[in-house]
């Protein structure tokens, strides 16, 4: 069994989520594509800064989340995760300090109530749905 067999074998039966950062697709995702949802990192950090373009329904609040939970997609993010990583946002702002910096969070969306906090999670279907297309 090749390398890459093996690596399709190991893939759980739902689709993964994996993000690169490079438009030229390695060839293990090319070949893995059944089995993934292949999303660049520059589009899924565009779409998050542009949400009301892709979803004008949503309120500002929501809008300002996207584009905090922007700073969260960076290169190390490789599977996309996306409820955990918008979880870990919220909570950092509920806490006033962002978790991979620690540095104080300025700003209207910090250290609001846990209702605040609560509507922004209860967006993060539609949040998906304007990102990647459908809800994942």
């Amino acid at each position: 069994m090749s390398r890459q067999s093996a690596f399709l074998e190991t893939l759980p039966q739902h689709k993964t989520m994996i993000m690169f950062a490079s438009p030229e697709r390695p060839k293990v995702l090319k070949e893995a594509e059944e089995h993934l949802i292949v999303v660049e990192l520059a589009e899924v950090k565009n779409k998050l800064k542009n949400l009301a373009r892709y979803s004008p329904r949503l309120n500002q609040d929501v809008y300002l989340f996207a584009a905090y939970l922007a700073t969260y997609a960076h290169t190390g993010w490789l599977t996309l995760d996306f409820d955990r990583q918008a979880e870990l946002a919220l909570k950092d702002l509920e806490d006033g300090f962002h978790g991979y910096t620690d540095e104080r969070i300025k700003g209207k969306l910090a250290r609001k109530t846990p209702e605040f906090y609560e509507k922004l999670r209860e967006r993060l279907p539609e949040i998906k749905e304007a990102i990647f297309g459908e809800e994942k």
